[in-house]
């Protein structure tokens, strides 16, 4: 099966491996409608259905999709079938908040990354220990081309290297926009 987030039309779209659609799966969980967003305005009136924003699907023996909201900022468990079964998160810039998911990643049953794009962050959500830490990032946006540059005490004689890497927690990022899992990296 292929699995879309269809952000505009408020729905995730599940389709065979040959292209033929097969079914909506719309992520209408209960929320507070007069939460303010992080970014930008209250709408006028705020839909039932959430937009999704992310998908992952997990490769356990019982496999579950996860996706995302902008607002209220919410991660969502869901089998298969499309039944929301947890759900975790609301906007905001605290340790549980989130502001802009912009990718998830979900190597393990137990284990999500996110890219929480407009907190400026790696996330590491631990299912199980129901924990988020952060992996990446100071919550403050990069405006360097090499983060973790700045840091550098002593440029002379110093070449930029081909992919610059600073210290992860301690290095401002730039809006992340997307994960990847290869092998055991992140």
């Amino acid at each position: 099966w292929v699995y879309v987030a269809d952000r505009e039309n408020h729905r995730i779209q599940v389709f065979d491996v040959d292209g033929t659609f097969k079914r909506f799966i719309f992520l209408n969980a209960v929320y507070d409608k007069s939460h303010h967003p992080v970014l930008g305005n209250l709408p006028a009136s705020p839909p039932d259905e959430t937009q999704p924003w992310t998908l992952c699907i997990t490769n356990g023996p019982t496999q579950y999709l996860y996706s995302s909201d902008s607002e209220p900022g919410r991660i969502y468990k869901l089998t298969l079938d499309g039944t929301i079964i947890g759900t975790m998160g609301i906007s905001g810039r605290d340790t549980k908040e989130f502001n802009w998911i912009h990718a998830l990643a979900c190597p393990t049953d137990d284990t999500l990354y996110v890219a929480d794009t407009e907190n400026h962050l790696l996330r590491k959500i631990d299912l199980k220990a129901k924990k988020v830490a952060t992996i990446a990032g100071t919550g403050e946006q990069s405006r360097q081309n090499w983060p973790g540059l700045d840091r550098v005490t002593n440029l002379d004689n110093f070449r930029i290297p081909d992919r610059w890497v600073g210290k992860p927690r301690v290095t401002a990022i730039n809006s992340p926009w997307d994960l990847w899992i290869h092998g055991q990296n992140l």
